[in-house]
């Protein structure tokens, strides 16, 4: 633009002279200055969109890590309440079980620490911590409940949310049946295969505590808190589907 400019000057510099007997302000004098204006314009039109748009998707990016960061701290404080619960009904009936779910607890606290800081973990640590999580858990529910768990998985440090399907093996834990005349049982499975992971829970329920067409009576607000950390870290590229079907809960992640 500059260049253009200084060249059609150079080229018009006739007009100042005394020969030059025709009209200064003319179209193609006009056509000189107003083309490099106009292009002037449209460029820092562009370059302040582009700037405006920069900072949108800044302020968007800070919002995303501030909310996951909310749902992940909403998650910690709800299971932790539900621990001490527990350990408080063993220190009464059972103090040994209660030193041991403490240092299981204690455990699990470190990996929440020390490991959930990061938007991914290696899928492995993920594992252990649903391992401690369902001992944890077992010692509330005793031989009433047969808790299983397969966990399959191609590569172990393959990244994946942290606490992720916390909310589901809760909510299993809470509702699952404890009747005396049927089997009651809780099952959970976790496969990886290359860039596809795929987590389901199974658990008996007698339906007294779930209405399928109210989700949040089950979950609380667990279920909602998977479906935003899913969708904010990938879109739409997801399957969550929950369902109840003869007093059996299905719960399926994949991603």
């Amino acid at each position: 633009m500059y260049t253009y400019s200084q060249i059609t000057w150079e080229y018009r510099i006739s007009y100042f002279l005394e020969e030059y007997k025709g009209p200064f302000l003319n179209a193609a004098n006009l056509q000189a200055v107003l083309i490099p204006y106009f292009i002037g314009i449209c460029i820092e039109i562009v370059f302040e969109y582009l700037k405006q748009n920069n900072e949108q998707q800044s302020l968007k990016l800070e919002k995303t890590k501030a909310e996951l960061s909310f749902l992940k701290a909403q998650i910690s404080p709800h299971f932790l309440f539900n621990t001490i619960n527990t350990i408080f009904w063993l220190i009464l009936k059972d103090p040994q079980g209660a030193q041991e779910l403490l240092l299981k607890l204690s455990e699990m606290l470190r990996y929440q620490l020390y490991e959930c800081d990061h938007d991914f973990v290696p899928i492995q640590k993920e594992i252990d911590y649903l391992t401690h999580l369902c001992k944890v858990q077992g010692y509330r529910k005793g031989k009433k409940v047969k808790i299983t768990t397969e966990f399959d998985t191609e590569d172990t440090a393959y990244p994946i949310p942290p606490l992720l399907f916390l909310p589901l093996v809760e909510n299993a834990m809470k509702y699952v049946s404890q009747k005396d005349d049927q089997e009651n049982y809780i099952s959970i499975f976790l496969k990886q295969r290359s860039n596809l992971v795929s987590f389901e829970i199974v658990n008996s329920t007698d339906g007294s505590h779930i209405e399928l067409e109210e989700d949040k009576k089950y979950s609380g607000i667990g279920l909602s808190n998977i479906k935003k950390r899913l969708t904010l870290i990938y879109g739409n590229n997801y399957k969550f589907s929950t369902s109840l079907i003869n007093s059996v809960y299905y719960a399926k992640i994949e991603f």
